[in-house]
């Protein structure tokens, strides 16, 4: 099972940041920098790509190609600089992603082993989160790490390991459950999860507290806080806790 694949976009332009404005230019090589909000170059022109991917921290990639419109890197090896221009890690990363999009987020997930699969976001080699400092809050070991994207809140990140699936917060790496699903979703707006367990499936909340056993054959998306769920030959409507609503 994989979740949407996210695309990583090219940032071309000035960036607007909460701390200053940083120009992302490129010189007449093609070679891209960062001047600050005083012209002065703060990341020197020898890169192929630069991202501002979360608060404080741009992401940079050497070697990578361009293969869209939409600008996603394929292929090179990633590091990443503060809005200050100081280097926070080298070039040593295969692939990498913000973890939301929102501008508060500092914490990105980071890989090694990626193949250049052609894709915005690699399913090969190990992940792990790195924040602002260029720490790695969460050691590379995971197969896949995603989170919803357009949430503002504290992230609970979805990882696959060794086949199962599990979730946990994205800014310390503590486990919120076990990895012991089969399958899992991303949290949505409604701050709960689905989950499947021996080909049945139950629903969870961002504490990791089973709302429901794992019970339901099929449980389809969330729509005004209820759910149409199957449960043998019967198809009906609950609620997140289970409760069946009309």
């Amino acid at each position: 099972m994989r979740t949407t694949i996210t695309t990583i976009l090219l940032v071309a332009s000035t960036v607007l940041t909460p701390a200053q404005n940083l120009d992302f230019f490129k010189n007449e090589k093609g070679k891209k920098g960062v001047k600050n909000n005083k012209g002065e170059i703060i990341i020197k022109p020898e890169y192929d790509f630069v991202y501002s991917f979360a608060q404080g921290i741009i992401a940079v990639n050497k070697g990578g190609s361009i293969y869209d419109e939409e600008a996603n890197a394929d292929g090179g090896k990633w590091g990443f600089f503060n809005f200050s221009g100081n280097e926070i890690t080298p070039l040593k990363y295969d692939n990498a992603r913000p973890l939301s999009n929102s501008i508060q987020n500092p914490f990105v997930a980071v890989n090694i082993g990626c193949n250049g699969s052609g894709l915005g976001y690699c399913s090969d080699g190990l992940w792990g989160i790195i924040d602002k400092t260029g720490e790695e809050i969460v050691s590379l070991k995971y197969n896949y790490i995603e989170t919803a994207l357009v949430s503002n809140e504290t992230q609970v990140a979805l990882v696959e390991l060794n086949k199962k699936f599990g979730y946990i917060d994205a800014t310390n790496g503590k486990e919120i459950t076990p990895i012991k699903y089969d399958e899992a979703r991303l949290f949505r707006w409604n701050s709960v999860a689905k989950v499947r367990l021996n080909d049945k499936w139950g629903i969870i909340d961002k504490t990791g507290k089973e709302l429901t056993p794992q019970i339901y054959d099929e449980i389809s998306n969330f729509e005004n806080d209820t759910v149409k769920v199957k449960l043998g030959n019967r198809e009906f409507y609950i609620d997140k806790y289970g409760n069946e609503v009309k």
